[in-house]
């Protein structure tokens, strides 16, 4: 599919995409700068829980990261490449009350659809991440990828 996308360098979609990333990893200048853990807790400044992958210092306890985020930091720098960010998500089965939890989902996320997929490289090997979720979305989506 011939999209303007593939005209950008590769360099603004690999600024595209770290945006997102710090965007699910909350670093963006609205968040506050401390977390508090959901298991303990207990308050740590925003640098330490990424510096810790987003692991509690205290008790270990596994934040969620977003789907861009978590992409970002198993790909190799420079090598995503998003597959489908333009497909609509459609309800073929027609589900009551789909439409107003799809966009609510959407509201809340800022995301077009549930899955992230995506090209890259791990390692220097090329991959395909298929369909990384970020755990907002309910888990009765219907995926259009």
């Amino acid at each position: 599919m011939n999209d303007i996308r593939d005209l950008l360098p590769n360099r603004m979609r690999e600024r595209t995409f770290q945006l997102k990333a710090k965007r699910d990893a909350g670093a963006v200048w609205h968040e506050p700068q401390f977390v508090e853990c959901k298991q303990c807790g207990r308050r740590a400044a925003r640098t330490l829980w990424g510096k810790s992958l987003y692991v509690c210092p205290n008790c270990g306890y596994h934040m969620p990261i977003g789907g861009y985020y978590r992409l970002s930091l198993v790909l190799d720098h420079g090598s995503f490449r998003e597959l489908d960010a333009d497909l609509d998500p459609q309800d073929v089965l027609n589900f009551p009350g789909y439409g107003e939890k799809l966009a609510a989902a959407q509201n809340k996320t800022g995301l077009h659809e549930a899955a992230v997929t995506a090209v890259g490289r791990i390692g220097g090997a090329g991959c395909v991440g298929g369909g990384v979720t970020p755990l907002c979305w309910t888990a009765d989506s219907l995926w259009a990828a």
